[in-house]
């Protein structure tokens, strides 16, 4: 899936993909920027949900992810 965000000011991103049950899966940390793209390869994951983690600016934005 690809990722894009912007965010007002150059700020640390941290991002985490985790399963289910609550495990972290992938984990990453982004130095200062305020804009951000990248594209994350799911193929290793098994079918089913997942959820990621945004954490930027103080705000935390989880948003569910479905692998086919």
């Amino acid at each position: 899936f690809n990722l894009e965000l912007e965010l007002a000011k150059e700020k640390p991103i941290e991002l985490a993909i985790y399963d289910l049950s609550g495990r972290i899966l992938y984990q990453e940390t982004v130095a200062k920027t305020a804009k951000f793209a990248n594209k994350y390869d799911l193929s290793p994951f098994a079918q089913g949900m997942y959820i990621l983690k945004i954490v930027a600016e103080g705000e935390t934005i989880s948003v569910k992810i479905m692998k086919y």
